[in-house]
């Protein structure tokens, strides 16, 4: 069963991760692209890269393969299409960065640095927003066989997870986010990037319930967003989600309290005409 109701087209949720996704650490460059083994430096120019093979032009010209699982240290000059693509996707312009992100990440897909991990994930993620879920699924899958330890990694899984609830496929996706915001469940508040990654995972979860129409579970995940790990946006939908769903379970004092903290904490709120909708109504009810 699919959630028949209608909510405002917002910023995704996942734009909210650019903040994780594009986080690096400063480091003094090198000159030149450098790849480090047990015993050997190359530097030159990295040209591409997969799964297996890491492949860099020497200063002479020469094209050498180096096996990705011998390289211990890498630094590659990140290209200006990741840089693009990466700037087009914090400001949630999605299709600008689809489009800078696709002619570059596939060509260094097994590179092992922060720009091809950072550009892999914001690729994923705009090709959902993009409803290019096959896409999508196909980037965050790869990312995942060849990253399988990356603190990234659950990022991954939320953004598959966020396929299956984009298709309305809710059970299957309940079967990823339930395990997922039940880790975080066991820490109490987690700060920075876990509580943002907690927020998504639990305004998952409500997603999910809602389109099954379990109104009381989608509800109390939602007010876990709310009062748990409120992350701005996160939180600015948890919020509307929770308080439509109260009207409908007859709960209109709490879902009155919640609307108005809506409309004075988010004023520009794509919720807001919404939520005006929805206050007048309770509004006329407890008059009545």
């Amino acid at each position: 069963m699919t959630d028949s109701r209608k909510y405002p087209r917002v910023r995704p949720a996942w734009v909210v991760c650019a903040w994780l996704i594009i986080t690096t650490v400063a480091v003094t460059a090198p000159a030149e692209d450098t790849l480090e083994t047990g015993n050997r430096v190359y530097r030159g120019t990295v040209i591409k890269a997969d799964a297996q093979t890491v492949m860099i032009e020497m200063d002479g010209g020469n094209q050498i393969g180096v096996p990705r699982g011998s390289i211990l240290r890498a630094w590659v000059e990140r290209p200006e299409n990741i840089a693009a693509g990466l700037a087009a996707f914090a400001e949630g312009k999605m299709q600008q960065a689809y489009t800078a992100l696709r002619g570059v990440v596939p060509r260094f897909v097994g590179l092992d640095v922060d720009w091809e991990v950072s550009g892999t994930m914001a690729y994923g993620r705009a090709a959902t927003a993009l409803r290019k879920y096959e896409k999508a699924e196909k980037i965050f899958l790869g990312f995942l066989k060849l990253h399988p330890e990356h603190p990234l990694r659950i990022s991954a899984h939320l953004g598959r997870a966020g396929i299956r609830v984009a298709e309305g496929k809710h059970e299957e996706a309940l079967k990823s986010l339930l395990p997922l915001s039940a880790s975080f469940d066991k820490s109490v508040k987690p700060e920075g990037n876990r509580r943002a990654l907690a927020a998504e995972a639990f305004l998952g979860v409500g997603k999910a319930q809602e389109g099954l129409s379990r109104l009381e579970e989608a509800l109390e995940a939602y007010l876990k967003v709310v009062a748990i790990y409120p992350e701005p946006v996160y939180y600015e939908e948890a919020l509307y989600r929770s308080a439509a769903l109260r009207v409908q379970l007859g709960r209109d004092e709490t879902a009155l309290a919640a609307i108005n903290e809506l409309l004075e904490d988010f004023p520009d709120s794509a919720y807001r005409n919404d939520a005006l909708d929805l206050k007048n109504g309770i509004e006329r009810r407890l008059e009545s």
